[in-house]
């Protein structure tokens, strides 16, 4: 799936030759550490991970999203945009192609960590619809400080689902 929201940008799944460019964002970005071999085996691990990035023109990345998935449920691991394209609506574009993507793939809720003095990042959670569900106090081991935990509805469950019938 590409999702082009204007000239200059393009939101599609990750590739293997992006991994160095996610790297660097994760590290200029988040201090991510993992390192490009790590980050190739998750990107490989079909059927438990989703990355989604944004590129710019030139193709470079300017931004990713990743998440895990297992059964029913999802959980945002990490999101990133270079400062120089924020404010723009990729994230936006990024988050919207990955839940899309969720849905087909029947995930009933997505969730997420974000530090409790990340406003920005909060706010724009619950803009996009996410609803704080929980609080883990001395989350980071960096600083010691708290985790919202936050999380959206993205398949309503079948009603039939946990019936024999419905297995």
């Amino acid at each position: 799936m590409t999702n082009r929201f204007d000239s200059t940008v393009t939101i599609r799944r990750a590739v293997s030759s992006d991994v160095r460019g996610i790297r660097v964002i994760g590290q200029r970005c988040l201090g991510m550490s993992w390192s490009e071999k790590t980050l190739a085996a998750d990107l490989d691990n079909i059927g438990r991970s989703l990355y989604f990035v944004a590129v710019a023109f030139d193709q470079s990345v300017i931004g990713f999203v990743s998440c895990w998935y297992v059964l029913d449920e999802a959980e945002i691991i990490d999101l990133a945009v270079v400062s120089e394209y924020r404010r723009q609506g990729v994230a936006f574009g990024m988050m919207a192609a990955l839940r899309a993507e969720l849905q087909k793939l029947h995930v009933r809720l997505l969730r997420l960590e974000v530090r409790e003095t990340n406003r920005t990042a909060r706010l724009f959670y619950q803009r996009i619809g996410f609803d704080e569900m929980g609080y883990r106090s001395d989350y980071y081991p960096d600083t010691r400080e708290a985790a919202m935990l936050m999380g959206q509805v993205l398949n309503e469950p079948d009603a039939g689902a946990n019936t024999p019938s419905g297995r």
